[in-house]
């Protein structure tokens, strides 16, 4: 008994605990993550009774054994619901999904928050729980934004950080990029960062793994992004008509179900061009999930998206990823750039990485260069981007335009 929940009749935390020991020595794959939890379970309990909620409780239940009766399905607590796949394509782990959603609805709003992870090979089943429980608590944002004063003062990192937005605590800068055949800068990558009460800025590493950790990441990546759009919006008619802006997203946002449609929505806002904007994709641990990633990669390039795959050469990058799907840039890391001089085949390699980002149809831009000697010799292989100190360093919006606004002299 102790291992069923005896309202629901899943498996208990006691039977999730033996399913976690038996998946480690097995380590299945491919497996796909769905974390549930009930929106406001607390509140309508006050509200309309625990037999209520007992009757919710069951009724998402019977959706899961509904739509994923052969999987394995768990009740980790009050109001969190677990379902774990082994035997489904994506395909088919989508369609239940989205199919089980339709019917947790009321008023139009889902009952529940769901996360969800899917993984190609063997890995860790914390892990992929860790990250399915991440994308919950960003879906749950939507049903706080809906819920009354009372909800929301439940969540006070929301308020505090939609308070910071509000007073331009957090900033947009933009890094140029060279455009070596041209000489001018033609482009750049927009990064974030954050204005202390002192005037001090920080970067990001300072504040976006507490943003991520408690699923507040995406309303800053969001944030930025309409930033974004309002500056191009405003260049319209100026010499910075034609720039092209790089936006880069945590990979919690990227993973979010309902990633492309916000970003869709904050784009037709605005009076832009598609190819104005770039998004910038690290491989990480997260996009192993090579098949959602895909999809949300054809997806921003059938609406006419740029797509650069960043920080290539270090951690997970491989060449499975780079056929994906059909990059514009590929962007070679600042490390492999700054420490080529040290290895006797440094130079080789970066000559071919270059010529083979070419031969596939991208654009190859090289991070990270900081003297005159990385310049030629990046400009000499045949690098068509140059991006770091010795270009510039990021910039305030003001001092992007104050420099830029009047077309920067060509550079030889």
């Amino acid at each position: 008994m102790s291992y069923r929940d005896a309202l629901t009749d899943l498996g208990s935390r006691n039977s999730y605990t033996m399913y976690c020991d038996d998946f480690a020595k097995r380590m299945p794959a491919p497996v796909g993550i769905l974390f549930m939890d009930i929106n406001g379970l607390k509140r309508l309990n006050d509200l309309k009774g625990h037999v209520y909620g007992d009757m919710l409780i069951i009724h998402v239940a019977d959706r899961m054994k509904q739509f994923f009766p052969n999987e394995r399905k768990f009740r980790l607590s009050g109001d969190e619901f677990l379902v774990v796949t082994e035997s489904m394509t994506y395909g088919e782990f989508r369609k239940q999904l989205d199919a089980m959603q339709k019917t947790l609805l009321e008023n139009g709003h889902s009952v529940i928050a769901i996360g969800t992870t899917w993984s190609d090979v063997p890995t860790d089943l914390n892990e992929l729980m860790g990250r399915a429980d991440r994308l919950m608590h960003i879906n749950k944002q939507d049903y706080y934004r809906g819920a009354d004063d009372m909800i929301f003062e439940k969540i006070p990192l929301l308020k505090d950080l939609t308070k910071s937005i509000l007073n331009k605590e957090y900033l947009v800068y933009l890094q140029p990029k060279l455009n070596v055949k041209t000489g001018q800068v033609d482009s750049a990558e927009v990064l974030v960062r954050y204005r202390e009460k002192d005037g001090t800025i920080l970067s990001p590493i300072k504040f976006v793994p507490m943003l991520e950790s408690e699923g507040l990441i995406s309303n800053i990546d969001f944030f930025v992004m309409e930033e974004v759009c309002r500056l191009l919006a405003k260049w319209k008619g100026t010499a910075l008509e034609g720039m092209r802006l790089a936006l880069n997203f945590s990979r919690i946002t990227l993973f979010d179900d309902h990633f492309f449609d916000q970003f869709w929505n904050i784009f037709k806002r605005y009076d832009l061009r598609p190819e104005q904007l770039e998004v910038e994709i690290t491989e990480t641990q997260e996009t192993l999930n090579k098949k959602q990633m895909a999809i949300l990669l054809n997806e921003l390039k059938q609406h006419g998206f740029g797509i650069a795959l960043d920080d290539f050469g270090v951690e997970y990058s491989s060449y499975e990823f780079l056929m994906m799907a059909s990059f514009d840039m590929l962007k070679i890391d600042k490390s492999l750039v700054q420490r080529y001089e040290e290895a006797q085949k440094g130079e080789i390699l970066m000559k071919h990485i270059v010529d083979m980002g070419h031969d596939v149809g991208m654009k190859c831009c090289a991070e990270g260069v900081e003297t005159e000697s990385q310049f030629r010799f990046i400009k000499e292989i045949g690098c068509d981007y140059i991006q770091g100190y010795l270009i510039d360093r990021p910039l305030s919006i003001d001092q992007f335009e104050s420099k830029y606004m009047e077309g920067p002299a060509a550079r030889s």
